[in-house]
């Protein structure tokens, strides 16, 4: 074969991967932001879960305060209220 057909064989094979590469970014491009956002909805909701169980209760002093607020409610008596406190700090 010539010279010249070499050369056009070989710019084609350069070129059509990258050809490919373009039309499919271009035909999927949507889907793929798409999916970029759903994964990181999914890792930010993860995150926020794991933060609400790292955190906990609030402690003690939330124990107390909800305690207190049972006893000024009426709910319990301060008796309980003194052993849920002494558990809350103990």
């Amino acid at each position: 074969t010539s010279g010249i057909s070499k050369v056009i064989w070989i710019i084609f094979l350069v070129i059509t991967p990258f050809l490919g590469v373009f039309v499919c970014l271009i035909t999927q491009g949507d889907k793929m932001a798409a999916r970029d956002l759903e994964g990181a909805q999914s890792a930010q909701a993860e995150f926020d879960e794991y933060v609400r169980k790292a955190a906990g209760s609030g402690g003690a002093a939330a124990e107390i305060e909800r305690a207190k607020g049972l006893l000024d409610s009426g709910a319990i008596t301060a008796d309980e209220f003194a052993k849920l406190k002494a558990a809350a700090l103990g």
